[in-house]
């Protein structure tokens, strides 16, 4: 089980909720069941995509992380396949059944999930897609409020917090990127001003968002 824990990244896990809260409470939601089930199927990708993070890196991970799960020797890669394809699986029919979690977005965000494990290896502006993938759990945790199938109703500080989002977490993802590969001249201007932008959301947001 710890194996599996540290596959699926949980102690990020109330990251995501935070997410989901926010894109939810900013559309107007209440506390509720559905906000409970939205936050664990979102969860269950989140896992599921971070275990399967492991499946797709395997190789990589032999030569330059060797004590991650699968070249370590305690879990085998088919397993983790399983496991993730699972875990994704488990996530999508919760929101799909038990949410109004809008559809289209819920395809967009598995795709953007499976997209960025292939490509985050193979192309630097793969954390975009890592962005991407958050700023979709605030806009589609948000659609769920106005309980809509064929639009997406969400309120426009949503969507400016997202495309904030988007580039934070690129940010965050280039600077994890820095640590770990212990490159030289460390974390460089572009990463930094990235990071800024928590620190601006609220000067922008407070001129440009209606009281």
């Amino acid at each position: 089980m710890r194996t599996i824990f540290i596959l699926g990244r949980v102690s990020n896990l109330p990251t995501i909720w935070t997410n989901v809260l926010v894109g939810w409470f900013l559309c107007g939601g209440s506390w509720s069941e559905e906000l409970g089930w939205i936050a664990l199927g979102v969860s269950l990708l989140y896992i599921g995509g971070m275990t399967l993070n492991d499946a797709f890196d395997a190789d990589w991970d032999r030569e330059f992380a060797p004590d991650r799960p699968i070249p370590s020797g305690k879990i085998s890669r088919r397993t983790v396949w399983i496991v993730g394809i699972l875990e994704m699986l488990g996530g999508i029919v919760l929101l799909l059944a038990l949410t109004t979690f809008l559809p289209l977005l819920l395809v967009v965000l598995v795709q953007a999930i499976l997209l960025y494990n292939f490509l985050h290896k193979r192309w630097k502006g793969a954390v975009l897609l890592m962005g991407l993938c958050r700023a979709l759990v605030y806009i589609g945790a948000g659609s769920a409020v106005a309980a809509q199938t064929n639009a997406i109703e969400v309120s426009p500080t949503v969507y400016f917090l997202a495309g904030a989002v988007v580039i934070y977490i690129a940010g965050l993802t280039l600077a994890a990127r820095s640590e770990h590969l212990n490159l030289p001249g460390g974390l460089g201007f572009p990463s930094r001003l990235m990071l800024m932008l928590p620190v601006l959301f609220p000067l922008i947001a407070s001129r440009t968002m209606p009281s």
